[in-house]
């Protein structure tokens, strides 16, 4: 039997975002063991040019016996379902943004890691 992995998840939206990441905790939800999730916070995005949307952003904490490449595909299917597409993208519209953190002890997206508003969620774990 595989063992749990601890997982930490960035989750972000600039679009129909109180929604989105509402229909996103459900669904990670049901993806991960025992998810607790941080507050919510808006912020003016990163590295985007000026004039896009601020984004709502949070962090999910749970644990998983799936392997970092499933969970990865599961996420890109959880963002395509909330209406993420690449043409949006290249529009800064992001309807769901959701990166893998941490993945057991791998820490990952270490750009993500310096962010303040990382910085602060994390705190709340």
């Amino acid at each position: 039997m595989q063992s749990l992995h601890k997982i930490i998840l960035a989750i972000g939206s600039n679009h129909n975002a109180e929604s989105n990441i509402v229909l996103a905790k459900m669904k990670i939800q049901n993806l991960f063991k025992d998810v607790i999730f941080t507050e919510e916070l808006w912020t003016d995005p990163i590295g985007l040019p000026e004039g896009t949307e601020p984004f709502l952003n949070c962090l999910a904490q749970g644990y998983t016996r799936h392997g970092l490449s499933q969970i990865k595909m599961g996420l890109k299917r959880l963002e395509r379902e909330c209406g993420n597409s690449k043409g949006k993208r290249s529009e800064n519209i992001v309807a769901l943004d959701v990166d893998v953190l941490l993945y057991g002890d791998e820490k990952l997206k270490e750009d993500d890691w310096n962010r303040p508003y990382v910085k602060k969620l994390m705190r709340q774990f």
